[in-house]
């Protein structure tokens, strides 16, 4: 979502974010709003700082317990679990009762 420098990994995101720049309102309301404004500001005057939390932001990420298989679901909307997906948990689940019972 960087124009100026879309092939490079840098801070340029951020600057472009401080100079209300940015694709998105999404995107510029981390700038916009106060409480992670200071982030924002900070990412674009220092690169080392972001490079600095990036790492350990993808440390944090790499220690996650990520479902996978059929314990996981990509989700077409974030915030719900997909239909589908929940007719499969009913069905697993009154086959394990059925199961169960016999």
């Amino acid at each position: 979502m960087d124009v100026r420098s879309p092939n490079i990994f840098d801070k340029k995101y951020y600057v472009d974010l401080v100079n209300k720049q940015v694709l998105f309102t999404s995107d510029q309301d981390l700038y916009t709003d106060t409480r992670t404004r200071g982030i924002v500001t900070s990412f674009a005057s220092d690169q080392k700082v972001f490079f600095d939390k990036f790492v350990v932001a993808m440390i944090k990420m790499g220690q996650l317990n990520v479902s996978t298989g059929g314990q996981g679901e990509i989700r077409a909307k974030c915030s719900m679990r997909n239909k589908d997906k929940l007719l499969v948990d009913v069905v697993e689940r009154l086959e394990k009762t059925l199961a169960a019972a016999f």
